[in-house]
């Protein structure tokens, strides 16, 4: 940049670039500062066993699968 003009340039980055393995070794998160859902949140809460229940049982028929649905 100068007093009587403004030079810009292109720029061509790639796409496809994979990120930088860390430096820093990966901290698994603590499990004791998980908060859960708030009070407002469960009241609203709604369960569609039924519908649950027929996946799984679709599941099951397909793949010959045993696990049970959940609650």
């Amino acid at each position: 940049m100068t007093k009587n003009e403004i030079l810009t340039r292109m720029a061509v980055f790639n796409e496809d670039a994979w990120p930088l393995l860390s430096v820093k070794p990966k901290l698994s998160a603590d499990t004791n500062d998980r908060i859960g859902f708030t009070e407002f949140i469960m009241s609203a809460r709604e369960v569609f066993s039924e519908v649950v229940h027929n996946i799984y049982d679709i599941t099951k028929k397909q793949l010959g699968a045993d696990i049970p649905a959940p609650n």
